[in-house]
């Protein structure tokens, strides 16, 4: 779907916009050949992103009312750094409308924001057999440190 120049608008998550939101995050879990379980979420969210104000910042991707995109920023604190950085959890865009700027605007919104809020970085991952994600993201100025992610359960 060829958009033309702003034929889209990237604006702060309301709560109205859970339910898709749910579905969004669903998508990229699949694109990125995760596991996603929708038990409980919305509730979670609204706590998260509307009664938790301050840690987390979500803006989504609205195309003709209808939202094709998320990008979500944690604030998180580095100790080799003594500062803290945003952590961008998740830049999500859905395949039809992918290559028409949104994500390098989403990049450019968060930049704008952490530089107004004195933080200086902003990190995040992608796995590395996304070939297309780890291209824009060194096209848009990213700069690649290679980690190995792990994580595990804090429940037996």
């Amino acid at each position: 779907m060829p958009l033309k120049n702003k034929d889209f608008l990237i604006r702060a998550l309301e709560p109205k916009d859970i339910p898709r939101l749910i579905e969004l995050s669903e998508a990229h879990a699949w694109y990125e050949g995760a596991k996603y379980n929708r038990t409980g979420k919305e509730e979670k969210l609204q706590t998260h992103f509307f009664k938790e104000e301050g840690k987390i910042k979500c803006w989504v991707v609205e195309i003709e009312g209808f939202l094709e995109g998320y990008v979500v920023l944690s604030l998180e604190f580095s100790t080799w750094d003594a500062d803290y950085y945003y952590h961008m959890d998740c830049l999500f865009i859905t395949e039809k409308v992918r290559g028409n700027g949104i994500g390098s605007e989403i990049l450019i919104k968060i930049k704008e924001f952490a530089n107004a809020q004195k933080i200086e970085q902003i990190q995040w991952q992608t796995p590395i057999e996304n070939i297309r994600a780890i291209d824009f993201y060194l096209n848009n100025g990213a700069i690649s440190k290679d980690k190995k992610r792990f994580y595990m359960t804090s429940g037996s």
